[in-house]
């Protein structure tokens, strides 16, 4: 395994912070995955049989683009599982879904196969360029050796896959892997892109997310695919719900060629079908399952050129080309496709693992300010005899390898769900989905729209075919042009005016704040209102001159006085005669 590690200083220099950046450190985190197979890899290579995946057709070990007779039957088993669900309850989660038995019976692969060793090596140079991360792999052959296989074999990121492509046609004997927990938040990206004209952030808004602008970047990859995820499910609902109604299949909708209104309900079909390959992905990760993985991205693949993912066409299109070409890789993925260092039965992407258990670890025992490349390479070495001696220790009192035992817990968003899956079926349904209100900031649901999406995923496989002609198999001139292009219109959310959908307990509590802001405004209006002064009039100043001459108020006249006074206005009292006498005795001298 070979990633990126960086360290950013803490905090600026002394002086101006607008004329000065903070130092970056970089090294390349280099960790080893040491398994223990379970009979020698050459019997492996040679054994038809024993693979512990799925393995029924004569095809299943051929990666194209696109779609495959795996990824149908997946889809149709997506349909069965909603409907079985429908018919039961109609208040279930997305947790029911993945405990539906279909779910639970695809098979767990590398399960002969313990956690393996895992050793921090040495680190490498800065991987920003293509002479370090070669240099890198070259250190591989001296820590590690090709003895048992004849081969290396190294899993990276995209971003280091990309600079290797070149080493690996100079050297054989050095097979890439591209981490496919990395591109499965690069998978989540493209859907947003692609959707981003259809409805996708109401859609999200609906669900109650807060940040679209970091949804929409994949700041945190666990938080957008349960966005996306729960987008899914209720796309699904809805989409089960109309085709009952209407008597009709899934087939009924991809085929469907009639008004424009009804094509809306085929947007979204796609991206049932696209999202699912995602999840189908995401499924075969966790359950180390090689065709869940690998078919679903083939699957997935041809969206990548369409969302303008040049780098990861071109990676992906290297890739499949090479597990493809490579029966031994193929027998070697289906034993060892994820890494299970965590607990039992639950799988990381190799990328993922180093990501959680490499560069997380490093960081946390590294001080975060910047230093030579020598000194990082150190601190970073020094780090791996801290693991040992921690290893060792948990190893003594608990008596196992497994880092992680607990579950994990998921809140529920069973309510939101519901709402965005009731809305769907109340648009699906109506005359004109489109003016719904979840549709109306989908720029792109017009005819030239309808076709750019109905459209892109032929075309992506035309563009990841003729990668795979020009650069990989050379047999074609080279022509650049286009590749960077994007088939589909993106659409920010910074351009887009969409109300985020508040949760029942904030709507309360913004109730509560209303009504406290409305008796406050009540309470102030009733102070701050204009003061009405009483006018004395001149038959009153006539009867209360007799006072005015006093010095010291007499009160043995003013019962006669007050009597008086009352006869003419019912406002007077003895306090307010006290007033006037105070206010207009000095007068009077």
């Amino acid at each position: 395994m070979i990633d990126n590690i960086d360290f950013k200083e803490k905090t600026f220099a002394y002086g101006n912070i607008f004329d000065s950046t903070r130092n970056t450190s970089h090294a390349t985190l280099r960790m080893v995955f040491q398994f223990l197979l379970p009979k020698p890899l050459r019997l492996i290579i040679n054994d038809d049989d024993d693979n512990n995946n799925d393995d029924d057709d004569d095809d299943s070990n051929k990666i194209l683009f696109g779609k495959s007779e795996f990824t149908n039957n997946l889809l149709s088993n997506y349909e069965k599982i909603f409907n079985e669900l429908l018919q039961i309850s109609k208040d279930w989660d997305t947790a029911d879904l993945y405990n539906h038995r279909i779910i639970k019976e695809i098979q767990i692969g590398c399960q002969k196969i313990p956690p393996p060793n895992v050793v921090i090596l040495k680190p490498g140079k800065n991987p920003n360029y293509d002479s370090n991360v070669h240099d890198a792999c070259n250190m591989y052959f001296q820590d590690v050796g090709i003895s048992n296989s004849n081969y290396l074999d190294i899993a990276c990121d995209e971003a280091i896959f990309r600079r290797l492509i070149s080493y690996h046609e100079n050297n054989s004997t050095a097979r890439l892997f591209l981490g496919q927990w990395h591109t499965s938040k690069d998978m989540c990206s493209a859907l947003i892109t692609i959707f981003s004209g259809y409805g996708i952030f109401d859609f999200a808004a609906k669900l109650g997310v807060r940040y679209l602008d970091k949804l929409e970047k994949v700041v945190d990859y666990s938080a957008t695919f349960r966005v996306l995820e729960l987008i899914w499910v209720a796309v699904g609902i809805a989409i089960i719900q109309y085709l009952k109604n209407k008597n009709m299949t899934m087939k009924d909708i991809e085929y469907y060629e009639g008004n424009d209104n009804k094509k809306i309900i085929k947007v979204w079909y796609y991206y049932f079908c696209w999202t699912g390959y995602l999840i189908g992905h995401k499924i075969g990760i966790r359950k180390g399952n090689y065709d869940m993985q690998f078919k679903n991205l083939a699957a997935f693949s041809p969206l990548f050129p369409v969302a303008g993912k040049s780098n990861y066409a071109r990676s992906i299109t290297y890739f499949l080309s090479y597990i493809n070409e490579d029966l031994a890789l193929q027998k070697l993925l289906q034993h060892v496709c994820s890494v299970n260092i965590t607990q039992p039965g639950h799988f990381l992407g190799f990328d993922e693992a180093l990501e959680r258990f490499g560069v997380k670890f490093v960081k946390q025992n590294i001080g975060g300010n910047y230093m030579d490349p020598e000194e990082l390479s150190a601190q970073i070495s020094s780090v791996q005899a801290e693991r040992d001696r921690l290893t060792m220790l948990l190893s003594e009192y608990v008596g196992d390898d497994i880092s992680i035992r607990g579950e994990r817990a998921i809140k529920s968003r069973k309510e939101c769900l519901w709402n965005l899956a009731n809305d769907l079926i109340t648009a699906f349904n109506s005359e004109d989905p489109l003016t719904h209100r979840l549709f109306k900031n989908a720029k792109e649901m017009n005819k030239e729209g309808f076709d750019r999406l109905f459209n892109c995923y032929n075309i992506g496989i035309e563009r990841l075919n003729t990668i795979l002609y020009q650069d990989v198999y050379k047999i074609e001139p080279r022509n650049v042009k286009g590749h960077r292009a994007r088939d589909i219109i993106l659409y920010k959310t910074q351009n887009l005016k969409i109300t985020v959908e508040k949760s029942n307990k904030e709507k309360a509590k913004s109730k509560n704040n209303n009504d406290n802001n409305n008796n406050n405004d009540e309470g102030e209006s009733s102070i701050t209102e204009k003061r009405v002064y009483r006018k004395t009039g001149e038959n009153e100043k006539k009867i209360l001159e007799k006072i005015l001459t006093f010095n010291i108020f007499p009160e043995y006249l003013v019962n006669d006085i007050l009597q008086e006074l009352q006869n003419e206005s019912a406002d007077w009292d003895l306090a307010r005669v006290k007033q006037y006498w105070s206010n207009n005795r000095k007068k009077s001298k």
